[in-house]
């Protein structure tokens, strides 16, 4: 069965911590990797005004927040977007909307993680539920 897939990339390391960004974009974007094995819980989430806020989160949550794709469906992935964590707080211009933070979020995954992505359907294993007995779903089954 044919499934789309986001077939990723990425090239370079990361760039600059912190930096003013160009309009339709994050007017500040602050990206920290934390420390390695903090017993901090990790969130992720769009507050109002356009706010981005990750702690503790792994890229690939980054991704799947940006593009609606499920973790599974990566294709060609690093290992390191599964594992490096990250805080990363991203600062919208007033008034804008949470449809809009998506694409700008997409932005700084290409600016500053050097992310190529893209969407493709490929032949892949799937699974398909069936009834084990044809009347299984009846009242009398």
């Amino acid at each position: 069965m044919c499934r789309a897939a986001l077939v990723v990339t990425f090239v370079g390391s990361l760039a600059a911590v912190s930096a003013q960004v160009p309009a339709a974009t994050f007017e500040v974007v602050s990206i920290k990797r934390t420390v390695p094995g903090a017993a901090t819980a990790s969130s992720i989430g769009i507050h109002r005004g356009g706010r981005f806020v990750m702690v503790n989160g792994r890229i690939a949550g980054l991704i799947s927040t940006a593009y609606p794709a499920d973790v599974s469906e990566f294709i060609g992935a690093p290992d390191w977007i599964e594992i490096d964590r990250y805080d990363i707080t991203a600062v919208a211009p007033p008034g804008t909307a949470r449809a809009d933070v998506e694409p700008m979020l997409r932005s700084v995954l290409a600016d500053r993680f050097r992310f190529k992505g893209h969407y493709e359907t490929r032949e892949r294993p799937v699974y398909e539920l069936v009834l084990a007995r044809p009347d299984a779903g009846t009242p009398d089954g």
